[in-house]
């Protein structure tokens, strides 16, 4: 049986939210519809039809929140490709899909995250919020960037997980050089992290997978229940 974390992946991957043009609202309320349902409250941002981000909220106590960011927006999908890139196909354990790598799993976790503390009743720390946001691929005006600048009490946090990437440090040169993770066996601190605890062969998009997973459950886990960082060691895990 499809596990739920599939499912959601899944469900947001047939969303076609090819930036330009964006119409990420179909996505946005099915989240919205998916959060009523669990009782988890939440805040729809519209600044042009269609361009809608969500921040979804689960309180805790007064320590700063936690904020979990997603954008729902990819780039479009160009020919070649050798499975739908809206059709959300599973081959060989794989899901297929724009927005697989590029972040709509992080949107899948973040919300498996929120349903999953919801569901348990857990009693946390401090506020656990996440922002399902426009625009990324377009530079962000109308998603994060907007939520900065109409509405950051919405968004305020002492902590943030999102996306991967890097800082570029601007030089006297032709050309700009920026510090990010990659994934080129042997050269990525995380893929080291993840695999010194998992004994998988490497495979750049099992690493990605399971380096944002894994990012995701500790930070959540030690921040946020905790309070603190703590050494948590992932179970054995198969790749495949």
């Amino acid at each position: 049986m499809e596990s739920e974390l599939v499912r959601l992946l899944r469900d947001l991957i047939r969303f076609d939210t090819s930036n330009p043009p964006g119409n990420e609202r179909p996505a946005v309320d099915y989240i919205a519809d998916l959060l009523r349902r669990e009782g988890i409250e939440w805040t729809v941002i519209e600044p042009r039809p269609g361009r809608a981000s969500l921040v979804a909220r689960i309180k805790g106590g007064p320590e700063p929140p936690l904020l979990l960011s997603a954008h729902l927006d990819v780039v479009p999908a160009l020919e070649g490709w050798e499975h739908p890139p809206f059709a959300a196909e599973i081959h060989e354990g794989y899901v297929w899909g724009r927005g697989a790598v590029d972040m709509k799993q992080m949107a899948a976790m973040c919300l498996k995250v929120l349903l999953e503390i919801k569901r348990g009743g857990l009693g946390l720390r401090r506020d656990l919020v996440f922002a399902a946001v426009a625009d990324e691929e377009a530079g962000g005006l109308l998603g994060a960037g907007y939520l900065v600048d109409h509405h950051p009490e919405l968004i305020r946090a002492g902590h943030c997980l999102t996306e991967l990437g890097g800082m570029t440090v601007s030089m006297e040169l032709p050309w700009d050089i920026s510090a990010r993770p990659h994934f080129l066996p042997k050269e990525n601190a995380i893929e080291r992290v993840v695999t010194s605890n998992i004994p998988v062969h490497y495979d750049p998009l099992l690493m990605l997978s399971l380096s944002a997973g894994f990012l995701l459950i500790f930070f959540v886990i030690s921040i946020v229940l905790f309070g603190k960082l703590r050494n948590i060691k992932p179970y054995d895990i198969q790749g495949g």
